[in-house]
């Protein structure tokens, strides 16, 4: 399952990285090819925009829960 690292800093590589995968993303979407993602649930709620509650951080952080 692939989620973004909190712990990974925001450098300017790591933006460009972001930015190549979601443009792979966006390709193979527009080419109708699934591609072998899993996604947690958070990451999912974030690309179609739906609002992040705090039970959802319950995933990341056993703490939480």
């Amino acid at each position: 399952m692939y989620t973004i690292n909190p712990e990974s800093p925001l450098t300017p590589r790591n933006l460009e990285l972001y930015s190549l995968i979601g443009k792979v993303m966006g390709k193979a979407i527009f080419e109708q090819i699934s591609l072998p993602v899993q996604f947690d649930h958070l990451m999912l709620k974030q690309l179609i925009q739906a609002e992040l509650k705090l039970e959802d951080l319950a995933s990341l952080d056993k703490q939480v829960n």
